[in-house]
């Protein structure tokens, strides 16, 4: 299991679940893609809105890098994101 540190977010990448109800304006819509994710692991040093196993959305550039490290362990995609690239929950 890989746990977060300092103020970083641990996700599991849901790739084949691209959002595509969210309005992105023209000047950055063939840059940016919505990606579902599950939490699976927040760092010890910020009071997050988000917590372990929740499904959330993130921002990720159309080729494929969003503004954190993408890890990939036993074939699963992770990626270690700040809560500013987190949209929201799905419930």
């Amino acid at each position: 299991m890989i746990k977060a540190t300092y103020d970083n977010i641990i996700v599991k990448l849901n790739e084949t679940h691209k959002v595509e109800n969210i309005i992105i304006p023209d000047n950055v819509k063939n840059t940016m893609r919505t990606v579902e994710a599950e939490v699976v692991s927040v760092g010890p040093d910020y009071p997050y809105e988000v917590k372990e196993g929740d499904k959330i959305l993130i921002q990720q550039y159309t080729s494929g890098q969003t503004e954190g490290i993408e890890l990939v362990i036993d074939d699963v995609k992770y990626m270690s994101v700040a809560e500013k690239w987190v949209l929201g929950r799905v419930e």
